[in-house]
């Protein structure tokens, strides 16, 4: 376990997690991590200039591309003819608003042109995308990059607007198309029967670049306007282990073969792996075998890897689904939550603990306190959860947060805390209570000056394990305060706030996120630093147990 999770905080970093240290988090060296950057992109160009050249296989990422260059341009010119009709209304001078109106009618004729212009590409664009021959791409008898350029170029229309991404998309895809086999988009593969060749094209790419929204090796070749992204859609990998993962599943994959037998019978399909190599057989897509084998022997050139510790792993926020950063707001979550448990339970409780041993009688009230320690250390820790949200949330603080949880997790360490205060109080002999009180001393004072001291350092054994016990409880926490990212935004008032806690973002791991499934070192680590934590805590409590025992012997 802890070997595991030692892969989160230190290990051979690629550059992509440098690229989202900077981008995040403003670390490291902005110049030199531009120039290794660009060093990685220059061994990586092979790869996104063969998948490029191959798009006519499955185009579907060029197509949302041009959509959205599309509504950015209408945007635009919404956004436009907004600002000048606000200048119209809200001009203080009549003199001014003809030469308003007009600059207005001219902007709104020239977005409608615009407008119309980029629709008119965008259904130029899907119809060639969609087209499975060459000869039914819709063009005049010129060549096609001319039909671009007098079409869209020429008179300027979408000159500066995000619509001239299309063009260029365009172009490179009909550059592509003169060495294009469209035939076989829709046919199976030698490999797998099961898959056509744009379906394997398809999961090729998506491994590799991560345009799925599942993670992807290398990352997209542009980083430009992508901050509205996911982060494992922006990056590549950021560790090596997982990069040389990604590298093995891109060169070996799963195909569903018949089985046949001796005598010709064909019986249900086997799964067995094969090389990926095998499902690009077409002589046409002879390139794509070739950049495999480019990616298997250059893989250390594209993600420079190096060997890092990542302190900022106990400080950093992570990303939704923990794909990237660190545990930071769970661990100060975690340190919190038990912090107020104990300080809300540890007076109550060796305060029921005093008067269960001071009472020499076993009378009704005693007889109910022991019915109730007994009852409450029975109850299973999820009920204590339930408890929170319909009380304490319910009619106290009014929402899940930090308050909730440690006034939850109070509950639930009460009996721990008041058994151990009870054995420690006993355990103090009876000569220095009657050497207390032959000196003339009060029940009060011989308590709280003889008798308490004596039993601290039993009070601490126990204190330490019902903070063991907080830090690692989740089912109260579940109900009451955790959230699965994120962290305290309002400092003014924290005790009200939600907060992420080590183990529920464990639990919100191992239950099935499909981004943490990739990223399985962050869930060991998360689960070490728990261990870790509490180990930490009951050093430092036992460290300070042997000072105070020391200290009442007279050492």
């Amino acid at each position: 376990l802890l070997g595991n999770g030692r892969e989160a905080f230190l290990f051979r970093a690629t550059g992509e997690h440098r690229l989202f240290l900077s981008n995040k988090f403003h670390r490291g060296n902005e110049k030199n991590l531009r120039d290794e950057f660009k060093r990685c992109l220059s061994v990586r160009k092979p790869v996104y200039d063969t998948l490029n050249r191959f798009a006519w296989l499955a185009p579907e990422p060029l197509l949302e591309q041009a959509a959205k260059c599309d509504r950015a341009t209408r945007d635009e010119s919404e956004q436009k003819l907004a600002r000048l009709r606000h200048e119209y209304d809200v001009s203080p001078s009549e003199s001014a608003k003809p030469a308003l109106k007009q600059k207005l009618d001219e902007t709104e004729k020239r977005c409608k042109e615009i407008d119309r212009a980029s629709k008119k590409l965008l259904r130029a664009f899907k119809a060639i995308c969609e087209s499975t021959h060459p000869a039914d791409i819709p063009r005049s008898q010129s060549p096609i990059d001319e039909y671009l350029n007098r079409e869209y170029r020429r008179n300027g229309v979408l000159i500066g607007t995000p619509s001239e991404k299309t063009i260029d998309a365009a172009q490179r895809y009909f550059e592509s198309l003169r060495s294009a086999d469209l035939s076989l988009r829709n046919k199976p593969t030698h490999a797998d029967p099961n898959i056509t060749y744009a379906d394997a094209f398809r999961e090729l790419r998506n491994r590799i670049l991560g345009t799925d929204g599942n993670g992807g090796l290398l990352g997209p070749e542009n980083r430009d306007d992508i901050d509205h992204l996911p982060p494992e859609v922006r990056y590549g990998s950021s560790h090596w282990m997982t990069a040389q993962q990604y590298c093995r599943e891109i060169l070996r994959t799963k195909a569903w073969k018949p089985n046949i037998s001796e005598d010709g019978t064909i019986s249900a399909n086997i799964e067995t792996t094969i090389d990926r190599r095998e499902l690009f057989d077409a002589p046409a897509l002879v390139d794509l075998c070739l950049m495999l084998e480019n990616l298997e022997q250059n893989l250390p050139g594209m993600m420079n890897p190096h060997w890092t510790f990542y302190w900022g792993y106990f400080i950093d926020t992570a990303t939704p689904g923990h794909f990237l950063g660190g545990i930071g707001p769970e661990l100060l979550g975690t340190l919190l939550v038990t912090f107020f448990a104990v300080l809300f339970a540890l007076p109550i409780g060796v305060a029921t603990a005093a008067y269960l041993v001071e009472t020499r009688n076993d009378t009704f009230v005693t007889k109910t306190i022991r019915l109730a320690i007994n009852t409450l250390a029975g109850v299973p820790s999820i009920v204590f959860g339930l408890f929170g949200l319909a009380v304490i949330v319910q009619y106290m603080t009014g929402r899940p947060c930090i308050l909730a949880g440690s006034l939850t997790l109070a509950l639930l360490i009460l009996p721990v805390l008041i058994r151990s205060s009870e054995e420690a109080i006993r355990a103090v002999p009876r000569t220095y209570r009657e050497a207390a009180l032959g000196l003339g001393a009060g029940s009060a004072r011989c308590f709280f000056t003889v008798t308490l001291p004596a039993a601290m350092p039993g009070i601490l054994t126990g204190t330490i394990l019902a903070m063991s016990r907080a830090a690692g409880e989740t089912a109260p926490l579940l109900f009451t305060c955790a959230v699965a990212t994120g962290g305290i935004s309002n400092w003014v008032n924290p005790l009200f706030e939600p907060t992420p806690v080590l183990s529920y973002s464990a639990y919100d791991i191992a239950v099935g996120d499909r981004l943490a499934g990739m990223v399985p070192y962050n869930q060991y680590g998360l689960v070490a630093t728990l261990i870790l934590l509490v180990l930490l805590l009951n050093g430092a409590a036992i460290v300070l147990r042997g000072r105070i025992a020391r200290k009442l012997r007279g050492g």
